[in-house]
This record gives C-alpha cells, structure tokens and sequence, in this order.
C-alpha cells in the first residue's frame, strides 16, 4: 500500500463539463434545423394556399370563401399556430378575388359588433366556447372587417 494520500481519492474526469456542454449545443443545432425545414414546409404550404384561395375567390361566394378556408384550416399541413393565425388573412384573400362591394352593403351589418359572426357560427350550429367557433368567428370577423375596409375606400 502507498502512503501517498491522493492516491485512494480518485481524481475528478477531466472536461466532463465540456462534454455536456457540447451535447446540448450539438442537440441545439439539430433541434434548430429540423424547425427550419419544418417552418420552411409550412411557409410553401402556406404561400401555394393563398394563391389558390386568391383564384378560387373569383368564382366562390363569401360564404363558400369562408366554408373553404375552414375546411383547409381543419386539415392544414403547416404549424397549428400558423394554420391558426391564417384564417383571417386567407378569408380575406378569397374575397379579393373579386368586388364584394354590393354583397357587403347588402348583407353585413353591425361591423363594430360581434353580432355578425356570432350570427353566422349559431346558424352553423356552432356553439361559443367550443374548439370550431373561434376559427369560425375569426373567419366571419374577417369578412366583417373586409366589408368595412371597402366601406372606408368608397367613402374616400
């Protein structure tokens, strides 16, 4: 037996903490990359679908527009908070595709209400507070305010 007191303390492995370090900046850069690709797919997703809902608003009314975009959101291939924050823009979209003037004097009323998409979700029997009103309503509030936008521009 030696005398030499370090020798029954076992020294510490070295850089143990640089290896630690080094895993998690390593999984940092694999985690970073797959949610670039996955980012970069929903953006293609996202942009073929506002060209094709652009198109399609030449020929559908607002309320197929509306019936459209939710039946894509329902479905949508892209990350859920953007499938969930596309539904306003993508209504809109489709009602660009053609003058929706006559049809919003005509038919929306009470833009600075919820009454409107309150309206249209309970006749679609929908009911508040569940999961398919609020993209409903965030729908039918686009359509709202695209009526007001054009109220606006005719008034200027």
């Amino acid at each position: 037996m030696s005398n030499d007191p370090t020798s029954a303390v076992p020294s510490p492995r070295p850089h143990a903490g640089y290896r630690v370090a080094a895993a998690a900046l390593l999984g940092s850069v694999l985690l970073g990359t797959a949610f670039f690709f996955v980012l970069a797919r929903s953006e293609r997703h996202l942009g073929a679908v506002r060209a094709e809902l652009f198109a399609a608003g030449r020929d559908l009314s607002p309320e197929a527009c509306v019936e459209r975009v939710l039946h894509w959101r329902a479905g949508c291939e892209a990350i859920q908070p953007l499938c969930e924050q596309s539904v306003d823009p993508f209504v809109d979209t489709c009602l660009g595709g053609q003058d929706r003037g006559a049809w919003c004097r005509e038919v929306v009323d009470g833009v600075g209400t919820t009454a409107f998409e309150f309206q249209r979700c309970t006749a679609a029997g929908l009911r508040p507070h569940t999961a398919a009103w609020r993209p409903c309503a965030a729908a039918w509030r686009a359509v709202a305010m695209h009526c007001e936008q054009r109220r606006v521009v005719e008034l200027l």
